[in-house]
């Protein structure tokens, strides 16, 4: 009995663990933003989550080690960069999206500069610096489906307000509702054939 319920609880709480790992930082909480002078960048939230990001704005700049808050999530970088609406929102293009799951998915593994070159064709696509099209020429021909990826603009700005940077972060496919299902009853068939063998010992 006392093996059962162990099982169950693990189960519970590696699902909970995982559940955690697909999260986006939110809205109205602090990020910490690293920089070791490569990208892409590193940005840790207060439950220690960290997070790969892409700068989404060229000209804007953090500084490194810094506090920064999350003003907003979404589809659109705000308070900074070139191609803004009249409310000061510039919408996140699908290929920058792209870019950001492909690289954290490996796709470039081998290429020399891989992150660089994929900071340098976000750039291009968010119309901040037209030098990155070479970039996405090389990028765009690996093939690689980004569904099922969330990548948004997470929005930041300091305490003074003079510091704001739009950062690109993503997570992960979650694993389809079914593949939950098979996982749980496999471990729930562990538990009953362990308590099976507990019994006729």
């Amino acid at each position: 009995m006392k093996r059962g319920n162990t099982l169950f609880l693990t189960v519970v709480l590696v699902l909970s663990i995982a559940s955690g790992a697909w999260a986006l930082p939110v809205a109205g909480t602090y990020v910490k933003m690293e920089n070791d002078w490569k990208v892409p960048y590193t940005m840790t939230d207060a439950s220690g989550n960290e997070y790969g990001t892409f700068c989404l704005e060229k000209y804007e700049y953090f500084t490194p080690d810094n506090e920064y808050y999350v003003d907003s999530v979404g589809e659109y970088a705000i308070g900074g960069g070139v191609g803004a609406d009249d409310h000061g929102r510039d919408k996140v293009e699908a290929q920058s999206k792209w870019l950001y799951a492909a690289f954290m998915s490996e796709v470039f593994i081998g290429l020399e500069d891989a992150a660089q070159k994929v900071q340098n064709a976000i750039w291009f696509w968010e119309s901040e610096d037209s030098g990155g099209r070479s970039d996405w020429d090389i990028l765009s021909g690996y093939k690689f489906d980004d569904s099922g990826w969330s990548v948004l603009a997470v929005n930041l700005s300091s305490f003074g307000d003079d510091d704001i940077q739009s950062q690109l972060v993503g997570v992960a496919p979650v694993p389809e509702p079914a593949t939950l299902l098979l996982l749980g009853t496999g471990l729930l068939g562990l538990a009953g054939v362990s308590r099976k063998k507990l019994k006729q010992s």
